[in-house]
């Protein structure tokens, strides 16, 4: 009895050293894709890596299978909302180089525009995430909404003030 005690911790022990050497390789891993400059990729073992050693622990502890569901599905959830993280910052990468773009083609009112357009999106966006109540929401609607209207009447006065002096000037040069 003695001799199987003995040999059963010799293997937990042996088992134990490989899952300590195993957790360094990894995490060597992780450093390594940083020091690549890879950070996405780092990240995202890392963020694998902890999810795999958090329900192994937990296995490990004991915990009862509901338990060890209901881990699961938190984990799913977390995996999900830090895809949507990923997926809604580099929509606003795109959306901030389209802004660039129309800039970088002598378009400057159009990316104006679309600056603006996509602030009071990304306000109400936030709003909405800080979970403030519906009467902030309601009235930063409200005033949302006047500040584009504020923006369409300055732009269609300028644009009447240049339509005025393009005319002012075709007349007085002889151009039609």
């Amino acid at each position: 009895s003695d001799v199987c005690s003995s040999d059963l911790e010799e293997q937990m022990r042996v088992a134990e050293r490989e899952r300590v050497r195993e957790q360094f390789r990894q995490d060597l891993d992780v450093r390594a894709l940083k020091a690549q400059g890879r950070n996405n990729e780092a990240d995202d073992l890392a963020f694998r890596l902890q999810q795999e050693r958090e329900y192994q622990a937990a296995v490990k502890q004991g915990l009862d299978e509901v338990t060890l569901a209901r881990l699961k599905e938190v984990q799913a959830m977390e995996a999900t909302a830090r895809a949507a993280e990923k997926a809604a910052a580099a929509q606003k990468a795109m959306e901030d180089l389209s802004v660039r773009l129309l800039r970088a083609q002598g378009k400057g009112g159009e990316a104006d525009d679309l600056a603006f357009k996509l602030q009071q999106q990304r306000e109400l966006e936030q709003a909405i995430k800080d979970q403030m109540s519906d009467d902030y929401i309601k009235k930063l609607k409200e005033v949302q909404a006047l500040e584009a209207q504020q923006r369409t009447a300055a732009n269609n006065a300028a644009s009447d003030r240049s339509e005025e002096h393009t005319s002012e000037l075709q007349s007085r040069f002889g151009i039609s």
